[in-house]
């Protein structure tokens, strides 16, 4: 019995060392937003929506991903016109495809910007997106996150900026 008690004690702190690191992690998002700017504030006023992050892991704290989001929104939906009488339509939905770099805070925190294009009224607009994220408990299975969506709106309408807060839980699940 003595023996081995010996043997577990050698071999299992061996064993944790032959752990390699993930090379990629998965991440399924949900998320409440808040519109913090836009040029009709109260036909966007708020929504939720989610999303899938892929990480790629890497040994140095900088670790590349990509994200891909959908969300949707809800306010008051009146018709905004221009002083030319174009009307400015409300955003129902938007999605995103983003791109970008994270970098390890502590082992379980991090901060992340990401840029790339987002969908709404069938056009296309750049967006970038920094966050904030903290992942818990110890197997960092989930994460807490809050980001600023910037959406830059250039159009014939106006070049005011479309902007709201994600509020976000989300899940490993690889």
């Amino acid at each position: 019995m003595k023996h081995l008690r010996v043997i577990l004690l050698l071999i299992l702190p061996a064993a944790g060392y032959g752990q390699s690191l993930k090379k990629v992690s998965i991440y399924a998002d949900f998320h409440v937003n808040k519109t913090v700017y836009d040029r009709t504030v109260s036909n966007n006023a708020g929504g939720f929506g989610g999303g899938l992050q892929i990480f790629l892991n890497t040994k140095s704290g900088f670790n590349p991903n990509i994200e891909a989001t959908s969300d949707a929104f809800g306010g008051t939906k009146e018709l905004h016109v221009t002083s030319d009488g174009r009307p400015i339509w409300p955003k129902d939905a938007v999605g995103s495809i983003l791109g970008g770099m994270s970098l390890k805070l502590t082992p379980k925190s991090y901060v992340n910007l990401a840029a790339g294009p987002s969908f709404f009224d069938s056009k296309t607009y750049f967006t970038i997106k920094p966050a904030i994220a903290i992942r818990f408990p110890d197997n960092q299975r989930f994460v807490f996150k809050i980001a600023l969506m910037h959406v830059f709106q250039h159009d014939d309408i106006s070049n005011q900026p479309f902007g709201y807060l994600n509020f976000g839980f989300g899940i490993r699940f690889i």
